[in-house]
């Protein structure tokens, strides 16, 4: 009597190579929301100055551009994570997942050079600054928060890179997206940790003196009325999480407040652009958050409704 054999380990787990599903299963590791946050700022840093001037031959290459550099950053952090005992092993041999990371960085600096050459510069500072956030400063000291606030700003920078002329006031708005994203990026620092060190009430305080900074570039018309209901919209967004903040000063910060402040971003920056441009300007800038903020709620969902009944 013939006994048919039976697989019990599916063949595809000895496959090794460049599997598709496999490296698939690493771009499920990008964070989609830093992304599409990214995308945004750099669409945001090109209408600022260019405004109605909208060329697809420049801001397409800056748009792949920023989700290149990004999707390679979020790899890097996972393969550092790997490399500290920190995760266990990706879906892809750790070899292979750098050569993804270095054919990502590698895209985003080519697309930004279709841009032009002062693109490309801008694209090189914000590689290397990520690639140093990630790999040095991102745990630890007051550092990490500072290095992704700065790479993050200079999002804004590689979009007015190809259509800037000279010294611009405008320029200046950047400075205050690194404050925004120093505070998320502390937010989720001390959430890594069992123990926080900070009062989370200064979080807010730091967040109010940048929501009324905004008001008042408002108020003596560095920015047009029309950043007005961007603004509103931000504080409306961000508010409910940064006042439990402050109410829960001492509490283990929730990663949803963090979550909270990235999904702004897209209207913060709308803010720049509607205050600049005016608010219709602002629209395509505020719509980027939709996207990330619908992914994310269907990833969260997706996870509870896989815990068991009776755990979690």
């Amino acid at each position: 009597m013939k006994i048919k054999s039976i697989d019990i380990v599916p063949k595809t787990a000895f496959k090794s190579g460049w599997d598709t599903q496999r490296i698939w299963d690493w771009f499920q590791s990008v964070r989609l929301s830093h992304l599409l946050t990214a995308m945004a700022d750099v669409l945001a840093g090109y209408l600022i100055i260019a405004g109605s001037d909208f060329r697809l031959s420049l801001i397409a290459p800056l748009l792949l551009s920023a989700g290149c550099l990004t999707a390679a950053g979020s790899i890097l952090n996972e393969l550092q994570a790997m490399q500290d005992g920190r995760q266990e092993p990706g879906p892809l041999p750790f070899r292979q997942g750098v050569l993804l990371c270095l054919a990502l960085f590698g895209s985003g600096l080519g697309a930004a050079s279709m841009a032009g050459g002062v693109a490309l510069l801008g694209a090189v500072v914000v590689t290397g600054h990520m690639a140093a956030y990630y790999l040095f400063f991102k745990s630890g000291t007051i550092l990490g928060p500072a290095a992704m606030g700065l790479f993050r700003a200079e999002f804004l920078f590689l979009g007015m890179a190809p259509v800037v002329s000279g010294a611009n006031m405008v320029m200046l708005l950047p400075l205050l997206t690194f404050g925004y994203v120093f505070l998320l990026a502390f937010l989720e620092q001390q959430e890594a940790r069992e123990e926080p060190s900070f009062s989370g009430r200064w979080i807010t305080v730091g967040a109010a003196v940048l929501y009324l900074a905004l008001f008042g570039l408002v108020a003596v018309h560095f920015l047009k009325f029309d950043a007005l209901p961007f603004l509103l919209l931000l504080l409306l967004f961000t508010g409910p999480a940064l006042f439990r903040c402050f109410l829960r000063p001492r509490s283990l910060p929730s990663r949803s407040t963090a979550n909270v402040l990235l999904f702004g971003i897209p209207l913060l920056s709308a803010v720049y652009v509607a205050g600049v441009q005016g608010w219709l300007f602002g629209i395509p800038v505020a719509l980027f958050i939709l996207p990330g903020f619908w992914l994310f709620w269907k990833r969260r969902g997706d996870k509870q409704t896989s815990i068991p009944d009776g755990e979690g």
